[in-house]
């Protein structure tokens, strides 16, 4: 049988539809990929402050003193791990496959890449999403069996839903289109929705062992107290009490450290130092209620530069890539602490911002309160796309009064 061939008008045809093919997926790309790497930004600090939040709320369980919510809780933290464990690896399974010779670890380069994610998440070989998937289901069956306030389930399925929208299976609607800087930012986003799911539980059955320990409880007890949220308190500022009681009477509380007052019909405690504090509830006079709480010290806010873009605020906190005109709309810095039980904000009392030249020069520029001096604008203005700066020895105030420097921050424009 003799060779077909396609007409050299044909091959031509098929030569400029494969050419546009690939303007347009450049075109997507482009828009796509500045989407995902603002979306990108903060997820590695996210992960960190839930991760400590996770440590912390198992210890809290372990001293309760029930031995149910220990067994619980220490599971909890296992398959917690396990699961982190499974998105961590299958992360820098994507970034190895989509970097290749050029892959350095934790690095991902070739962030546009399209292959990664499919192969390593659905191929036959590697079945990434699948075992993502069952072990969601797994840890998301626990975490329902384990939440004592079935109320909060709802927001519990938010955070591990593994449901498929269409006829296909959950790892092929979600892994199939990716590039490799999707599939890095969807597995960060699962490492986050995992922590926050454990720690909504391990919360709930901290308030549940709040009510039956040992430490909290002695036998006859009538009064629940614990913090608002988790059995710690914070030195130098008002925390909330959540206190229950199950007769009336006139109550009042009593701490070994601090201050304890009622406004609008809640409990506070203010001006407790570093170490513990005993509350003791009192219900006309007779004791019926005490609970040991741990004080801690007023974690570090992190600075960030808010600016608006198309009408929107938005926070930028340094090592990832800022335009230089939406530097430059910013007026100065803020600094604030989130983590999702604690939020204030503290005031920038003074910075420096810190310009290294080419050729070694340093130029170093003070600014007293948090805006930026006209000097370090018209600085910045002069930086080329690609250069570095650093904005250091910031000085905040923080909520109980104390003046305290925080971590500096590395600006890269573009």
């Amino acid at each position: 049988m003799a060779a077909f061939h396609l007409p050299p008008r044909q091959k031509m045809i098929n030569l400029i539809y494969v050419v546009l093919l690939a303007m347009m997926a450049i075109n997507v790309s482009s828009d796509v990929m500045k989407g995902f790497s603002v979306l990108n930004m903060n997820t590695d600090r996210q992960i960190s402050e839930l991760g400590v939040r996770h440590r912390l709320l198992w210890e809290q369980c372990k001293e309760v003193g029930d031995s149910a919510i220990v067994q619980k809780a220490d599971s909890i933290r296992m398959l917690t791990a396990s699961l982190c464990r499974l998105s961590a690896s299958l992360r820098e399974k994507i970034i190895r496959q989509a970097d290749g010779e050029d892959y350095v670890r934790g690095r991902l380069v070739k962030a546009e890449d399209m292959k990664a994610v499919p192969y390593i998440m659905l191929a036959p070989t590697q079945r990434g999403g699948e075992d993502l998937r069952k072990e969601m289901e797994r840890l998301r069956g626990f975490l329902f069996a384990a939440l004592p306030d079935t109320a909060g389930r709802g927001l519990l399925a938010t955070y591990l839903s593994t449901t498929s929208p269409s006829k296909y299976s959950w790892e092929r609607e979600m892994f199939s289109t990716l590039p490799a800087v999707g599939g890095v930012l969807f597995l960060n986003q699962v490492e986050m929705n995992v922590l926050s799911g454990s720690n909504l539980v391990l919360a709930a059955l901290l308030g549940t062992g709040a009510e039956i320990s040992e430490e909290t409880m002695a036998a006859g007890d009538t009064v629940w107290i614990w913090p608002h949220g988790m059995n710690i308190i914070y030195a130098g500022i008002t925390n909330a009490l959540d206190v229950h009681a199950q007769d009336g009477g006139r109550m009042d509380l009593k701490v070994s450290n601090g201050r304890a007052y009622k406004s609008k019909g809640r409990w506070y405690v203010s001006q407790a130092k570093v170490g513990k504090c005993v509350v003791e509830a009192k219900m006309d006079g007779v004791s019926c209620g005490r609970s040991v709480l741990r004080v801690l010290e007023l974690p570090s806010p992190s600075a960030s530069v808010v600016y608006k873009s198309r009408g929107t605020s938005l926070r930028y906190q340094g090592r990832t890539p800022i335009k230089k005109a939406d530097f430059l709309k910013a007026e100065g810095l803020e600094a604030q602490y989130s983590d999702g039980h604690l939020n204030y904000t503290s005031r920038v009392i003074g910075f420096e911002m810190i310009f290294i030249a080419s050729n070694g020069k340093v130029t170093t520029l003070d600014a007293r309160g948090n805006r930026f001096t006209a000097g370090q604008l018209d600085k910045v203005r002069t930086c080329a796309p690609g250069e570095k700066f650093y904005i250091s020895s910031i000085m905040v105030e923080l909520p109980d009064g104390r003046k305290k420097e925080i971590e500096p921050m590395e600006v890269i424009l573009i």
